[in-house]
């Protein structure tokens, strides 16, 4: 077995420790502050002066210290790892807000055109409507230029006709009196020539009062609408 603070089990092979002390031979001591001692052929445990338990304490608080560090520095790499990685992040959130932005304002572009283009029509369809109000407006005054125009043209035809009928009187008043100047004028003819007489003067007298200036007014404004 090879004890050094124990004896031995031919049983087991293994170290029976005394007490305070334990390992596989039995050489090292139960309590933190006590240290091994061979004494006759025996060991045991015997405890440390104050100056080495100071001692071991400053080396147990270095010892901390040191796994401290050790677990600082493994997560400072890590973390250093993780803000590149964050950093690169960043960096593409950016890139990515950017292009957002310049989209959001190629939009915004776009829409501006759109309310442009709207607005254009809107001026059309406006122009369309007011030249379709004055095609109908000029339909209607086409439409009343012509009413007025068969107007005059049938009062012309009356007229024409009545000028007509005057110049027949006239003319059978003229034979009349030729006739009488040639002397061969009857009875009967002499009443017809006085009743034609009559006619052409009553003829004459309606000629005389009526006034066709109204008639001029209205030809001249229907001539000036054509």
């Amino acid at each position: 077995c090879a004890c050094v603070g124990g004896r031995c089990d031919p049983r087991t092979g293994e170290c029976r420790c005394a007490k305070g002390l334990t390992g596989p031979q039995c050489d090292t001591c139960t309590n933190t502050y006590t240290v091994p001692v061979h004494q006759d052929h025996h060991m045991h445990c015997e405890a440390c002066d104050s100056c080495v338990v100071v001692l071991l304490e400053d080396l147990d608080h270095m010892n901390d210290n040191f796994q401290s560090v050790a677990k600082q520095l493994g997560s400072l790499n890590a973390s250093s790892m993780a803000w590149s990685q964050l950093n690169n992040l960043n960096k593409t959130m950016e890139d990515i807000s950017r292009a957002i932005e310049n989209y959001n304002s190629s939009l915004d572009d776009s829409r501006n055109r759109a309310d442009m283009l709207d607005e254009e029509v809107m001026n059309i369809n406006t122009d369309i409507t007011e030249l379709e109000n004055k095609v109908s407006a000029t339909s209607d005054r086409a439409g009343d230029l012509t009413n007025s125009t068969d107007d005059t043209h049938q009062r012309a035809l009356e007229l024409l006709a009545f000028l007509s009928n005057i110049t027949a009187d006239i003319n059978d008043v003229m034979m009349s009196m030729n006739r009488s100047a040639n002397g061969t004028e009857t009875e009967e003819d002499e009443g017809e020539r006085v009743s034609k007489m009559r006619q052409v003067e009553a003829m004459l007298r309606e000629m005389r009062f009526r006034s066709c200036v109204g008639q001029k007014k209205m030809a001249d404004r229907e001539r000036t609408e054509a």
